[in-house]
């Protein structure tokens, strides 16, 4: 889950947590981009208590 899927309201948190047995929420992007609802769709899922594990996605340049 990231900001390309939009700010989901707390009902929308509620209805998937009966579809998915948990989410994957990306916290960034590349070194120097935090994902815009990196924190909103944590602390949903915390508050409807969906399970979740968080990932960054990396960019990685050539050392020479």
């Amino acid at each position: 889950m990231s900001e390309w899927q939009g700010q989901k309201t707390e009902q929308q948190f509620k209805n998937v947590k009966s579809e998915v047995s948990g989410l994957i929420i990306r916290q960034q992007y590349g070194s120097n981009y935090i994902d815009k609802y990196a924190s909103y769709n944590t602390s949903m899922a915390d508050k409807v208590g969906v399970p979740y594990g968080q990932y960054a996605y990396a960019r990685f340049v050539s050392g020479r």
